[in-house]
């Protein structure tokens, strides 16, 4: 989904051997409390400064490249963190839709796993429930990725598991 244009595209999701997992943390949080709000204005801050010298109407179009040489502008580490975090998960969703359509799923969990470390530590809205939550996926043989979804700050978690290890992944995610 391109939310400036509105334009989509239906990508295949097989699993395969794989199914989906949904994990809850059962953490309250509600966007009015959290930093959500922040972080966009954050995004719009690094957006303006990038347009000094990038015609650009939203962070996505910028190649990860031209950031790193661009990234001068912002003048400022948080925003630096924000606006990397907003176009590296950008290239992660193509990729993953790359991996998708090829049926590569441990490269869309590699993928799964690497968003999850960019919203914990470039955009900095994760927390202990959901860090616990990938951390126990990355360690649980027959997981291959796991990241956390929704707005963050608690919430949800998403996780690649193989079909005949559910039953084991939850009974050990609960005493985890």
């Amino acid at each position: 989904l391109n939310c400036y244009s509105l334009e989509y595209e239906l990508i295949p999701f097989e699993t395969g051997e794989y199914e989906l997992v949904i994990i809850n943390t059962n953490k309250p949080r509600t966007l009015a409390d959290s930093k959500y709000n922040e972080r966009f204005t954050e995004c719009g801050k690094a957006l303006k400064a990038l347009k000094k010298e990038l015609p650009v109407n939203n962070l996505c179009e910028i190649q990860i490249e031209t950031f790193q040489q661009k990234k001068y502008l912002l003048g400022d580490e948080t925003l630096e963190k924000r606006a990397l975090h907003v176009i590296a998960e950008n290239f992660r969703v193509n990729e993953s839709v790359k991996h998708l359509q090829s049926r590569d799923l441990k490269k869309v969990g590699e993928l799964m796993f690497s968003s999850h470390d960019s919203l914990k530590f470039l955009y900095e809205v994760s927390g202990v429930e959901l860090d616990t939550i990938v951390e126990f996926c990355k360690e649980f043989e027959g997981c291959i990725g796991a990241r956390m979804t929704g707005a963050g700050f608690g919430g949800c978690a998403i996780a690649l598991v193989k079909k005949d290890r559910v039953g084991e992944f939850s009974k050990d995610l609960k005493s985890y």
